[in-house]
């Protein structure tokens, strides 16, 4: 393990293998957040970006589908919950593979970053066998916020 330092925000951490000349980073956050630039200019579409906006929209379709389900159950519309509620189990599957994804391309690969994959995505499994959609919401959004902490930290000096 050799420690080195974020290209983005600066924070140290380890890492196994070191590619001389490429930018490492300590989360997926940094490593989009690295990616746009911050002085204007031309928004560059990279996959780490495509990645980012794909899990945002996806999250937002998998909550408001959860919100639009609550709303059919209480209109005594069972039928359609249950299906919509299977949909959402569905689509937070595919939030969870694409955060993976996300993970894995920006090059967040620590001990750590696996544990919450794992946490999540035993989440994931838990809220499937019980039918349990909100849960699953809530493995995403944890998940979501760990692979962009990095865009609440503030980039380090000459990192433009």
């Amino acid at each position: 393990m050799e420690r080195v330092t974020c290209s983005y925000c600066g924070l140290p951490f380890k890492i196994h293998h070191v590619t001389p000349d490429r930018a490492v980073y300590c989360c997926s956050g940094c490593a989009v957040a690295d990616r746009i630039p911050r002085g204007g200019g031309d928004w560059p579409m990279t996959v780490e970006l495509g990645l980012a906006c794909a899990a945002g929209f996806l999250f937002f379709n998998q909550i408001l589908i959860g919100v639009l389900g609550s709303l059919m159950r209480g209109e005594g519309r069972l039928e359609l919950a249950d299906h919509l509620a299977w949909t959402r189990l569905g689509g937070a599957v595919v939030v969870w593979l694409v955060l993976f994804a996300l993970q894995r391309r920006s090059g967040a690969k620590r001990r750590v970053d696996g544990l919450v994959l794992a946490a999540t995505g035993l989440t994931l499994l838990v809220a499937g066998i019980s039918g349990n959609a909100w849960c699953a919401a809530g493995a995403n959004a944890g998940l979501l916020l760990w692979a962009g902490r990095g865009w609440f930290r503030r980039p380090r000096a000459g990192s433009d």
